[in-house]
């Protein structure tokens, strides 16, 4: 049996073990109170652009956790949040030159990520030294087929290049290094009941604070109406951020199907719906809106009479606030959502643009696709100028063709598979997460952009923690301890 609380430290040095300070290390870092402070730094970098001393905070903290700690659980809510800590006016797409332009800035950031990776590597060495007989992670297989079709895809077209393979190296390795990371390093047995939902439901509100800022940018407002046009992140367009913000909702409302006084988490999550109303995004307002009322009607159908009562009671007094204050303040409401009223139900391009070019594309080279480039890198590539169809079927059909859907699909199967095998409310809180996800890469990339694709990364590791932690891993259990009654019985 694998002993997690064995580390490179304590090893060395046993006496460690059962030292004070060791463990209470251990406690803080397993607990909310760690989140929190993640989240906080996270946000402080954001605002005030304090990227650099947030960088070796969270290299300490990874150094203390992989040597220290009793696992990596401590390590998560750093990678989730991580991306998400540029400052606005540090934006490298708007302010292109201002700070990561500066080589000493690069070099400060590469040496905290070196950091973090050989403090993971020497934890993970050390894990399968005293396991080495570990068995390989469920989606094995299907990230296996995902890396060939990422890596050869566009192969035998005229668009082929080691450009091409290099991307789709990085696109596999933020979909899944995270993900075996911590499956292999994370004791999930142990891992605090509910611990997703605390970790997104503190991201949540500090990506509302952050959307609160987009709105505080100089230029924003033109002719007396907000431009959507200029609402960003320093790490986000106003899509990106708004579909990230939408994936906290189901987080909250987890609390809403298990705990007490669960109206107060509804209420909570519809503040954090609104944050997604604010970033102006279509697709997240639409696929975010959702998961919102899935959530609430999950919620009424799974409490108890009294709080069922009360969530129905704060839902119809939402929605009629909602109906107010779009009779009410309509002005306001079209100065703000300008764009949105221009723009309707238009696909911005998409139908006529982008989906007709990947489908292109497929018909052209069905087997294989043209790889991640297509037309955009054929004169003098820009390497994150990645084509972009804006669909999720019909970006692997163009870039991938049938072998990148396929090896798609069959992750997929194996997702759905680990899901509804063995359900439990955290399982299902995670897959209405990813459902978020999922659904605005209908119309959107989100799944094929770093940060989000991580945070895809982390919800699978979750997802099969949560088998091993009480779900499939005790039902068998059960199932062994009642064969062997019974066969002692027939004895």
């Amino acid at each position: 049996m694998k002993d997690y609380n064995k580390n490179v430290i304590t090893e060395a040095f046993p006496k460690l073990e059962n030292s004070a300070f060791i463990r209470l290390l251990r406690t803080y870092f397993r607990s909310v109170w760690h989140i929190i402070v993640v989240v906080l730094l996270t946000t402080l970098s954001a605002l005030f652009g304090l990227e650099i001393p947030v960088y070796y905070c969270f290299a300490l903290i990874a150094l203390a956790i992989c040597f220290f700690g009793d696992d990596t659980l401590g390590v998560l809510p750093v990678v989730c949040c991580a991306p998400m800590t540029i400052a606005i006016k540090h934006s490298p797409k708007h302010h292109p030159g201002v700070f990561f332009g500066d080589p000493s800035v690069t070099v400060q950031i590469f040496f905290c990520v070196a950091l973090i990776l050989i403090a993971f590597i020497a934890r993970l060495i050390s894990s399968f030294i005293r396991d080495p007989k570990r068995k390989l992670p469920r989606f094995t297989v299907g990230f296996a087929f995902l890396f060939i079709a990422y890596v050869i895809g566009g192969a035998f077209s005229a668009y082929y290049s080691k450009t091409t393979v290099l991307f789709g190296l990085m696109e596999i390795a933020s979909i899944s290094v995270a993900y075996f990371l911590f499956h292999l390093t994370v004791n999930w047995k142990k891992m605090p009941k509910g611990y997703f939902a605390y970790l997104f439901t503190a991201m949540s509100f500090g990506l509302v604070i952050q959307i609160l800022s987009m709105y505080f940018q100089k230029g924003i407002v033109v002719n007396g109406e907000i431009e959507r046009g200029r609402l960003f992140l320093g790490w986000a367009h106003y899509n990106y951020a708004g579909a990230v913000t939408a994936m906290c909702v189901p987080a909250i409302f987890y609390f809403s199907f298990t705990q007490k006084h669960s109206w107060i988490f509804t209420m909570l999550a519809t503040v954090v719906m609104l944050g997604v109303v604010l970033t102006q995004s279509r697709g997240s307002i639409l696929f975010g809106g959702i998961i919102y009322l899935a959530c609430a009607v999950i919620t009424l159908v799974k409490n108890k009479k009294r709080e069922r009562i009360f969530n129905f009671i704060l839902l119809g007094a939402v929605l009629v606030a909602a109906i107010i204050v779009s009779v009410v303040c309509i002005d306001g409401l079209k100065k703000i959502f300008a764009a949105i009223f221009r723009v309707g139900t238009d696909s911005n391009g998409r139908l006529e643009g982008e989906f007709i070019e990947a489908w292109g594309y497929f018909c052209r080279y069905p087997l294989f696709g043209v790889g991640w480039g297509g037309d955009n890198w054929k004169d003098g590539y820009a390497f994150f100028k990645y084509f972009k169809a804006h669909n999720t079927v019909l970006q692997l059909l163009g870039s991938l063709g049938l072998f990148g859907l396929v090896a798609y699909g069959f992750h997929r199967v194996q997702t759905c598979i680990a899901l509804f095998r063995h359900p439990t409310v955290e399982k299902m809180s995670i897959a209405l997460t990813v459902s978020v996800l999922l659904l605005t890469c209908m119309m959107d990339v989100h799944i094929f952009s770093f940060g989000p694709a991580i945070l895809y990364s982390v919800l699978l590791a979750f997802l099969e923690g949560e088998n091993i932690r009480g779900g499939v891993d005790t039902r068998l259990k059960l199932k062994r301890l009642k064969k062997k009654k019974r066969e002692n019985s027939a004895l």
